[in-house]
């Protein structure tokens, strides 16, 4: 039946792969929409963020709420005293990953710093520019991490937990399709090759591990946040091929590209490949440090528990014993 090509049955809700459609047709809307009229009353660099971030998160709290037919809290948001701890650790590890490859860059004589306090062109002061850049990466790891982790890998989960694949492997596809997407996404960036695009991939595998840890976003927002923000901002390398325009630090780039990711920035290089790789081992001794073992979340990849068929549950079980007999 044509209705089974949209409808899963079973689960009393959309197919996976047009829930998916719902959300990036309502994500463009939103961005556009709100986009539009943010503009009328705000800068347009702030407008701009500002709609990227309602619009993403808007779009998967509505999406969630009524396709999905699941609370926002399922995309990783479950906030507890372990939830900001995860967070406070994820910021940290993006500031050791970046200032490793710092050190390393500076101790090989392949980047020097040729000032400090750069202020941008669209910037009136250094403050102004650096407390937008604060408010732009907190956005865009918010709002990159909802899209790519929690909306996209929970679905793609959910859709490949098939009995030939089962729980396990649906997760692990789900991992590599969405950070291929996710690779993919920045392939228009400026100065991009095939390799920032494959690194770029790797770099959604490791904002991914946290997530498949614990089933929280906290550890990916705090990374993805830092990251960005210790790369541009503060050590004025070029963010995933885009040039910074105030940081803390001014840089001249040498050494080998395909060590330093060149005009693309560290994510093109072997040296921010290493640690892509450091920073998954180090989350994944966090995980385990604090819970004892790392494993992925199986249940990720189940679908929702509908409130119509845990009724009818809760029901039965509260059934007389003879009854239930």
């Amino acid at each position: 039946m044509i209705k089974n090509v949209f409808w899963n049955e079973a689960q009393h809700r959309v197919r996976t792969g047009w829930r998916i459609c719902c959300y990036v047709i309502l994500l463009v809307v939103l961005i556009l929409g709100i986009g539009q009229a943010l503009v009328l009353v705000l800068p347009t660099n702030v407008a701009t963020t500002t709609a990227g971030l309602v619009g993403f998160v808007g779009a998967a709290w509505l999406v969630g709420r009524f396709v999905d037919k699941r609370p926002f809290v399922d995309f990783g948001f479950r906030f507890s005293r372990r939830w900001w701890l995860d967070f406070a650790f994820g910021l940290l590890l993006g500031v050791a990953l970046l200032a490793g490859i710092f050190a390393i860059e500076y101790a090989l004589g392949w980047v020097v710093i040729t000032g400090t306090f750069r202020v941008g062109d669209a910037a009136s002061s250094f403050a102004a520019g650096m407390g937008f850049l604060v408010f732009q990466y907190v956005c865009v790891g918010i709002y990159e991490e909802v899209m790519a982790r929690g909306y996209l890998l929970k679905n793609l989960a959910e859709g490949f937990n098939q009995p030939w694949l089962g729980a396990k492997g649906a997760l692990i596809a789900a991992l590599v399709l969405s950070s291929a997407v996710f690779g993919l996404a920045h392939m228009f960036n400026p100065n991009t090759t095939v390799i920032s695009v494959v690194n770029i991939a790797v770099a959604g595998v490791l904002l991914a591990v946290p997530y498949l840890l614990t089933r929280e976003l906290a550890l990916s927002i705090g990374l993805h946040i830092t990251w960005n923000f210790m790369e541009g901002p503060v050590l004025g390398f070029p963010v995933s091929g885009n040039a910074p325009t105030t940081s803390f630090l001014a840089l001249e780039q040498g050494g080998p590209d395909v060590w330093t990711g060149g005009a693309f920035g560290p994510e093109a290089g072997l040296i921010g490949l290493i640690a892509m790789f450091v920073g998954i081992a180090a989350i994944y001794g966090w995980v385990r440090w604090h819970d004892g073992s790392a494993q992925l979340q199986l249940a990720m990849a189940a679908p929702p528990e509908q409130p119509a068929l845990s009724a009818v549950s809760d029901a039965s079980s509260s059934l007389p014993e003879s009854l239930d007999a």
